[in-house]
């Protein structure tokens, strides 16, 4: 059996746990029930120090070499929809071409799908207009071969107006390409951040802000 400590320090947790898998002495998921309570026991190997309050939410940039995009791109499904997201995140529209097939499947769940590279170069466009931005956060990324699935706070930023919400996506990957990506919603949220977002417009105190840990619910902070 190994011991996990809780220590507090200034302006973060420090976890010294053997394992962010498996479950605590009542059942529930280790990462659950780190929020309450600061001793937990699991017979599991030892691993190194977890720092959750640190984690970085934000999605991977792929490093270039020498300048030369084409040669650095990634083939790993889980670092090209890293990749992708990075691009996006950053306004890197280019390094966002690369990284889709020519027939990409683009799918916002209950509205009508974009087909093809010319198609979704028009949604790039939008979100590369000035004023508009589109942040990404990462609470959860796993792969199944070639097909990634994301669990991620969205942030479009409109002039003044945000709007984080929470969005469940699935990326296809063939070759380094990204074939599909499909993104599901809940749209009482969805609705929830629009009705948010304008009031934040008038009342700034109201404004989301981004999540700081994998822990933090999706889509639902709060300055």
């Amino acid at each position: 059996m190994a011991l996990i400590r809780v220590v507090a320090r200034p302006a973060r947790l420090v976890i010294y746990a053997p394992d962010l898998i498996g479950r605590g002495v009542d059942g529930r998921p280790f990462a659950e029930q780190l929020a309450s309570d600061s001793r937990l026991i699991l017979g599991v190997a030892a691993r190194p120090r977890v720092d959750t309050m640190t984690y970085d939410l934000r999605p991977r940039p792929h490093p270039t070499d020498n300048g030369s995009v084409e040669t650095s791109l990634p083939t790993d499904p889980i670092e090209v929809v890293h990749a992708f997201l990075a691009a996006l995140d950053q306004d890197d529209t280019d390094t966002a071409r690369r990284l889709i097939a020519d027939d990409i499947h683009y799918v916002n769940v209950s509205l009508p799908p974009v087909r093809g590279r010319a198609d979704f170069d028009k949604v790039l466009a939008l979100l590369a207009r000035p004023g508009t931005g589109f942040e990404v956060y990462l609470h959860s990324i796993s792969a199944d071969g070639a097909t990634v699935l994301t669990e991620r706070t969205d942030a479009l930023v409109v002039g003044k107006l945000r709007l984080q919400f929470w969005v469940w996506g699935r990326f296809d990957v063939a070759d380094g390409r990204i074939t599909l990506w499909r993104d599901s919603f809940d749209f009482l949220d969805l609705t929830r951040s629009l009705v948010r977002g304008l009031l934040a417009v008038a009342i700034p105190s109201l404004a989301p802000a981004p999540p700081s840990t994998a822990l933090d619910p999706p889509g639902r902070q709060r300055r």
